[in-house]
């Protein structure tokens, strides 16, 4: 039809005109009476100016709706009318007691409901009515004592629910009924007492089933019947005292079982036959005083299996055989006294072992050989009274090894020689009265080291050596009087020393003001000083100089950590003819706290006797190297005044010995020692040179001279002497002693 030409188009067409425009213009929504925090938020997300410039079309464009935490404290039945398209709405963390009726009315394509920590008493019914979009709903920490069994009706898309931490005490038998999709279902923390039969028959789809900290004291027979994508069973800490017969057969994909915290004392026969494809069984605090022969028989996959804080007194014969996938084993806090043999045998993937804390009195003989993944083992508080030879070879993984509070008296020699990657070693509270020289030789990467609690008196000289990496050492508690030289001598990364309550403690790091060489032409008027420690520094220890009688080119010298003596030294230099003395200041560690105490306890720093330079003593001015000469009276001769000094320029008396007379003879004349070969056959012996003052001062150097048929270079008798000559000649101009020719 032409409505221009209509008789009537003159009224028509202006008024359809009009009807066009007022479709065009977006409808007024009126939600400014809507709860406020409801309506602000609406506000807040459309960034509109204020509730009146909020359309329909606006509402409908929501899909994400969050009001948790707003301190809501009720809700009207028309707050969320005309949110048509919301997919999201989170109520949780508000102080809700009900929902009213119709609430939820409209929201059809909502997929997920948060009103979990709330304060909700109960629900109608009807709450959920129209949700068949619904995928998740958390309803947890409320205060719900009942559900009615029609209260999901209709959710056929609900994948998650969520009833956690509610006061319910009872579940109707039929509430899961048609919740075909349902793969997540949590009712934990709620006092259930009782399950009702066939409570999740047809959630064939269920992965995940959480029934923890309730007040199940059992099951009925068949309750996870139908589930076969179950994957995640949570039962732990309820009151279940028995169970049913084959409780969990045809859970062929379960994974994890979680049944700690229960009052089992036995396990039915076969009870894990079906669930084959498990990785994680937790059975700890139970009351089990003992496991059915081969009751993880078929566990192929079994990656961590916890029994600790059971009652358990033996293991059975081969209770372990076949778990050849395990990584972590737990059966600690439990009555055994002893292992079987070859209770580990397979394991070559296992990682963590623990069975502390039992009553083991010894290790079967070769119980670890089959671990060579294994990095933790932990054997504490048992009642070992030795180690047998070898107990850990081939635990060449093992990162950390416990034996404290057992009652060990000795450590094998080298115990733990080929644990190459051991971080962390824990011999505290046992009985042992002395350490091996060599206990803990090849531990390269070891960084904590406790012997605590014992009986030790003395640590050998060395016991430390090699272990660059250490960090933390604790020897508090035991009988030590002194410690021995060297001991911290290499420790660069030392961090953490205990060792108080011993009778030696506070054991004293004394550092001494040593002199060292000058040049040999300044010797009369300069020396150079330096700081030294015989224990090692456990710490870095900053030296402040007092010097009489002189003047130093630094006012302070610092041992580094790990270091026997400073790394630099300090000139001093001579201003009259008087002595000079040296002394030194040294400052404790900065204070710091391991443990809840200091770090370095036990331990105290002190100063050594000034000492006096230029004191008319001897001094060794360089080392003469090893020699070699030939046969039938080749010789080799030194200026002894080249080696030799005094600071007060002194004349020296030499004497020089042979360790072998008959291999190698020496004659002095003066400042001149020749040493001569004697015979026709290879041989050696030790020189010993002494340099004596007039006040029977002396220093002494020791080198060894081979006598050989063919020597490594030509050679020629005398050809050293005319060398040296050369080099004094040379030394005479410059000033600067050089080394021997023919030295090292």
């Amino acid at each position: 039809m032409n409505l221009w030409n209509h008789p009537r188009a003159g009224i028509g067409v202006p008024i359809l005109c009009c009807l066009a425009l007022a479709a065009a213009a977006p409808a007024a929504a009126d939600i400014c009476d809507r709860t406020a925090e409801v309506r602000d938020k609406i506000v807040q997300l459309l960034r509109a100016s204020d509730c009146t410039d909020v359309s329909d079309e606006d509402l409908a464009s929501i899909g994400i709706l969050d009001l948790s935490d707003s301190g809501i404290g009720s809700l009207e039945s028309g707050d969320f009318a005309g949110l048509s398209g919301l997919e999201e709405l989170n109520l949780a963390g508000n102080a809700l007691p009900l929902l009213p009726d119709g609430l939820f009315d409209g929201l059809s394509d909502l997929q997920e409901l948060q009103i979990n920590n709330n304060a909700l008493t109960s629900l109608s019914a009807d709450t959920f009515d129209g949700l068949t979009s619904l995928r998740a709903l958390l309803m947890g920490t409320n205060m719900l004592t009942g559900l009615d069994a029609d209260l999901f009706d209709g959710l056929t898309s609900l994948n998650r629910l969520f009833f956690g931490g509610n006061r319910l005490t009872q579940l109707p038998a039929d509430i899961f009924d048609g919740l075909a999709n349902l793969q997540w279902l949590y009712f934990s923390s709620n006092p259930i007492t009782t399950l009702p039969e066939d409570l999740f028959e047809g959630l064939s789809r269920l992965r995940g089933l959480y029934f923890f900290n309730t007040r199940l004291s059992s099951l009925p027979d068949g309750t996870f019947d139908g589930l076969g994508s179950l994957q995640i069973l949570s039962i732990q800490d309820n009151q279940l005292a028995r169970l049913p017969d084959d409780p969990f057969r045809g859970l062929s994909s379960l994974r994890q079982l979680r049944m700690y915290g229960n009052r089992l004392v036995s396990l039915p026969d076969g009870i894990f036959e079906d669930t084959v494809r498990m990785q994680t069984l937790l059975l700890y605090r139970n009351q089990l005083t003992r496991l059915p022969d081969g009751v993880f028989a078929g566990l192929t996959e079994l990656r961590n299996l916890e029994l600790q804080d059971n009652r358990l007194t033996a293991l059975p014969e081969g209770v372990f055989d076949g778990l050849a996938s395990l990584r972590q084993l737990d059966f600690h806090a439990n009555g055994l006294t002893a292992l079987p043999d070859g209770v580990f045998d397979g394991l070559s993937n296992l990682e963590e072992l623990q069975f502390q804390e039992n009553s083991v009195t010894e290790l079967p003989e070769g119980a670890f050989d089959d671990l060579t993944s294994l990095q933790e083992l932990h054997l504490y508080g048992n009642q070992l009274t030795a180690l047998p030879e070898g107990a850990f070879e081939g635990l060449s993984n093992l990162v950390e090894l416990d034996l404290h509070a057992n009652a060990v008296t000795r450590i094998p020699d080298r115990a733990f020689s080929r644990l190459p990657n051991l971080a962390r070693l824990y011999l505290q509270d046992n009985r042992l009265v002395s350490i091996p020289h060599g206990a803990f030789g090849g531990l390269s990467a070891l960084r904590v080291l406790d012997l605590a609690h014992n009986r030790l008196s003395r640590l050998p000289e060395g016991v430390l050596d090699g272990l660059s990496l250490l960090r933390t050492l604790r020897m508090q508690d035991n009988q030590l009087i002194v410690l021995p030289q060297g001991l911290f001598a290499g420790l660069t990364r030392m961090r953490w020393v205990w060792a108080y309550d011993n009778p030696g403690a506070p054991f004293p790091i004394r550092v001494d003001p040593v002199a060292r060489a000058a040049p040999v032409s300044e010797a009369h008027r300069i020396a150079r000083v330096a700081a030294e420690t015989k224990t090692g520094a456990p710490f870095d220890m900053p030296v402040e100089l007092s010097v009489t009688g002189g003047v130093a080119d630094s006012s302070a010298l610092r041992i580094a950590t790990g270091a026997s003596a400073s790394g630099q030294t300090a000139t001093i230099t001579r201003t009259d003819d008087a002595p000079v003395w040296v002394g030194l200041q040294v400052t404790p560690p900065a204070r710091r706290l391991c443990g809840g105490r200091p770090c370095y306890e036990g331990l105290t720093v002190a100063a050594g006797d000034p000492v006096r330079l230029f004191d008319a003593r001897p001094m060794v001015a360089r080392q003469i190297a090893n020699q070699e000469i030939g046969l039938d009276g080749d010789s080799v001769t030194f200026d002894l005044s080249r080696y030799f000094s005094d600071l007060d320029s002194v004349s020296l008396n030499y004497a020089v010995t042979s360790s072998d007379p008959d291999v190698v003879s020496v004659t002095v004349t003066g400042t001149q020692a020749t040493i001569s070969s004697v015979g026709d056959a290879d041989g050696a012996a030790t020189i010993t040179i002494s340099a004596t003052d007039s006040d029977e001062h002396s220093a002494t150097m020791e080198f060894i001279v081979e006598t050989r048929a063919e020597i490594t270079r030509d050679r020629w008798p005398g050809w050293r002497l005319a060398a040296v000559l050369a080099a004094t000649a040379r030394d005479e101009q410059s000033g600067v002693a050089s080394e021997p020719v023919g030295t090292d």
